[in-house]
C-alpha cells in the first residue's frame, strides 16, 4: 500500500533543504550589510537570494521526483524454515 504525497509533505522538505542549505544564503546577507555599509544597490542581494530561493526549490523538485520511483509495495512473506522460531514462541498467543 502507497502513500500519496501531500502539499504539506511537499513544503516539509522545502523548509527540510532550506535549513540544510542555509549555508548558500551567506552570499546574500554579505551583499545585503554591504548595502547598508556602501550604499551597493539592494538589488544584488535580492538577486542572490531569489537564486537561492530556486536553487532550493530545484533541489526539492528533484528529491521529489526520484522519491516518487522509490515507493514499493512492502509484502509480508510467511517464515517457513523448520528451524527458526515462530512468532508465537517469542510472542506468545
Amino acid at each position: 500500500m502507497t502513500r500519496k504525497h501531500t502539499f504539506n509533505d511537499i513544503m516539509l522538505c522545502v523548509l527540510f533543504n532550506m535549513f540544510t542549505e542555509i549555508k548558500y544564503l551567506i552570499p546574500a546577507v554579505l551583499l545585503f550589510i554591504l548595502h547598508f555599509i556602501t550604499g551597493m544597490s539592494l538589488l544584488f542581494s535580492l538577486l542572490a537570494f531569489l537564486i537561492w530561493i530556486i536553487y532550493v526549490l530545484i533541489r526539492t523538485a528533484i528529491i521529489a521526483f526520484a522519491n516518487k520511483y522509490n515507493e514499493v509495495e512492502i509484502v509480508h512473506h510467511d517464515n517457513k524454515n523448520p528451524y527458526s522460531a515462530k512468532t508465537e514462541d517469542i510472542l506468545g498467543k
